[in-house]
């Protein structure tokens, strides 16, 4: 199972959005800007902004510097342990 973003995780837990409704907007998001791959386009080009990932990726600009944090962190924490369900 992929781990949602942690930004998804905090916002489930105060939500009445069911946690099942998280989990697939957590997993779209992932799937349709990675974040390992949002943060490459910023590293590989020195004029990238998060406008240039939002594009690049044909996603929201909230989505592409959601996902730019995520890599953030995990470049300087390491990406999150796997969790059994």
């Amino acid at each position: 199972m992929v781990n949602p973003p942690r930004i998804f995780v905090a916002e489930a837990r105060y939500s009445p959005v069911s946690p099942d409704e998280f989990q697939a907007e957590a997993f779209a998001v992932q799937f349709t800007c990675p974040s390992d791959l949002a943060l490459s386009v910023l590293r590989g080009d020195p004029d990238a902004t998060s406008h240039t990932v939002a594009e690049r990726f044909s996603t929201t600009l909230g989505v592409a510097r959601a996902q730019l944090g995520e890599a953030l962190h995990d470049a300087v924490y390491g990406p999150p342990s796997e969790t059994s369900d």
